[in-house]
């Protein structure tokens, strides 16, 4: 996800890929995981602890709303 120009991926959650999936039915549950991290996301405030990067330079991060991840 993108937040204040900055692209993150969540450090602590392994989702399935949208971009190149394996088969259909891992681009589904990718699709349905994009969906419910918006939701997460637009719920209100988080807090976002930066984790260093990965091997795409995109920023991990964990992010937690009233002590538990999101």
């Amino acid at each position: 996800f993108w937040h204040n120009r900055v692209k993150y991926r969540l450090a602590d959650i392994d989702a399935p890929e949208v971009s190149n999936p394996k088969c259909e039915s891992e681009a589904k549950l990718g699709r349905t995981a994009t969906y419910r991290l918006a939701a997460l996301l637009n719920a209100g405030s988080f807090d976002l602890q930066e984790q260093g990067t990965d091997r795409y330079g995109r920023t991990l991060a964990t992010l937690t709303r009233d002590g538990r991840s999101i």
